[in-house]
């Protein structure tokens, strides 16, 4: 069966934990929240902010129950941060992440899988040019930035290895899912000029991505409570539904 999606609907959910990823440096847990109901659900993957090396996989929680009560069964993963893991540590947890998701979507209540592309990406607030960001940090002098950068990728060259934007502008990204970017334009960890870039950059090579902005509000809005953050909200189910409506 393939998952339908009403971004009207309203299910009770169900909030459970798991470890998704063991081994030597630890356990790895995902909090699933899960809608009740008859499935198959669309299936959506949590992944925190936190400048590489802050931040929880109860982040974005209210956002997650949310979407879950529309009928999205959403699982928000915890990774390994920096300084203790470098740069690709987290990026290979969040490939092992959507592997393990979709392996576990059919006893989960959502809809199987069988590879492990994903279907469209929603981008809230996102960096998109590591190097980029680390000079704005630098000119600007926030201390806070430059050293998160830093204890995650290292060094320069290495920020440019790393990077969504230089990574479009090398040709080595050949697939192109449709993408959601959403940002306050009182953003002063990410300057806006950065999303501006990667939007051109992706419709360039004939990506589908559309760029929200959000009148005043900060980095990382949505979590706290408020207009904007319904309108958000809202912009996530709508995007998700157009994804899912010829599926």
């Amino acid at each position: 069966m393939t998952a339908t999606y009403d971004p009207t609907a309203q299910f009770d959910i169900d909030v459970s934990e798991e470890i998704y990823r063991s081994g030597p440096d630890g356990d790895w847990p995902v909090r699933l929240y899960r809608p009740q109901g008859d499935g198959p659900f669309p299936v959506l993957l949590d992944v925190h902010g936190g400048a590489w090396s802050n931040g929880s996989y109860l982040n974005n929680e209210d956002v997650d129950r949310a979407l879950a009560a529309s009928g999205i069964l959403v699982a928000a993963i915890e990774f390994r941060q920096a300084p203790e893991h470098v740069y690709p540590a987290q990026v290979a947890d969040v490939k092992y992440g959507t592997r393990w998701l979709k392996a576990r979507t059919a006893d989960l209540g959502g809809a199987p899988s069988g590879d492990a592309t994903v279907r469209y990406a929603i981008n809230g607030w996102p960096v998109l040019d590591s190097h980029a960001r680390y000079l704005y940090a630098r000119d600007a002098g926030v201390e806070r930035l430059m050293k998160s950068s830093e204890n995650y990728f290292g060094d320069e060259d290495t920020m440019r290895e790393g990077n969504p934007q230089l990574v479009l502008e090398r040709g080595e990204q050949t697939v192109l899912p449709p993408a959601l970017i959403l940002q306050g334009t009182k953003n002063h960890s990410v300057p806006l000029a950065i999303s501006e870039r990667f939007v051109a950059t992706y419709k360039s090579l004939g990506g589908s991505i559309e760029r929200v902005l959000f009148s005043d509000m900060p980095h990382a809005f949505t979590r706290e409570p408020g207009p904007e953050t319904d309108r958000a909200i809202q912009l996530m189910k709508s995007f998700i539904a157009e994804q899912l409506k010829d599926r």
